[in-house]
């Protein structure tokens, strides 16, 4: 998002509170947020300000997996999604399912479809990524390497499947297969330390590997080295971790 929002503007100021938004609002042209419920009061400043407001994120109205949805939320945590949804200048969707999920339940005003894409620097050329995945697996050692992209929540650990996928990697390694890796990547957050845990508790230290904090290139290479991406969600939209597998020749 940085990178699209850089090559639009001459300066993109990134915020961490609304205090720095007040402070940097002179002459913008636009305000871009991430998640409504959580940007709701920077939506009003933009409309007491005569500033655009663009948001986007993910909305869950209904998780198969029990994980929080919109519906399961606090009552706080619907108001502010309602009204943000209601009050943004743009509302973005990056797929169908998540445009006709939300807009299905909620009143959205200006509501678009934006195609998910990568950035330009991406390298797509088959012949890249070929030569790329051959010496990446050079330092695999004869495993077989499973990768997940997946930031460390409670609920996103539980949507994505891991718990599940965890049980059947015991099944793997008592059946005898002991060659394969299983890296979890993602950013740090309240369920990093309980899934390692788990891992610990499952007796999988030496074939689960939790990373976090992951910069892109570093990302990108993992992509590469990696066999099979996993990612058996329960409730999924289209997840810009598996667009970004398949740019780089991974099968999942």
């Amino acid at each position: 998002d940085l990178d699209a929002l850089s090559e639009l503007f001459g300066e993109v100021v990134v915020c961490n509170s609304i205090w720095k938004v007040i402070r940097s609002h002179r002459n913008a042209s636009a305000i871009y947020c991430w998640w409504w419920h959580t940007s709701v009061m920077v939506i009003l400043l933009g409309r007491l300000l005569n500033i655009k407001t663009v948001v986007t994120g993910a909305i869950h109205m209904f998780d198969l997996s029990g994980a929080r949805d919109y519906y399961s939320g606090s009552f706080v945590f619907r108001l502010a999604t309602a009204l943000g949804l209601s009050l943004a200048d743009a509302n973005l969707f990056i797929s169908h399912d998540q445009f006709r999920q939300v807009t299905s339940h909620l009143h959205v005003r200006n509501p678009i479809i934006v195609r998910s894409s990568l950035g330009k620097v991406q390298p797509h050329a088959q012949e890249y990524v070929l030569e790329a995945r051959k010496n990446a697996k050079k330092f695999a050692k004869g495993k077989v390497v499973f990768l997940s992209i997946v930031w460390q929540t409670p609920d996103q650990l539980r949507r994505k499947g891991v718990w599940e996928t965890l049980d059947a990697m015991v099944i793997l390694k008592a059946e005898g297969v002991n060659y394969f890796e299983w890296i979890i990547a993602g950013k740090e957050a309240e369920g990093t330390e309980i899934l390692r845990s788990k891992v610990r508790e499952l007796g999988l230290s030496n074939e689960v590997t939790v990373l976090t904090d992951v910069s892109p290139a570093k990302k990108s290479e993992l992509y590469l080295a990696a066999d099979l991406y996993i990612q058996p969600s329960w409730c999924e939209g289209f997840g810009n971790a598996v667009l970004e597998a398949m740019s780089l020749g991974e099968i999942g």
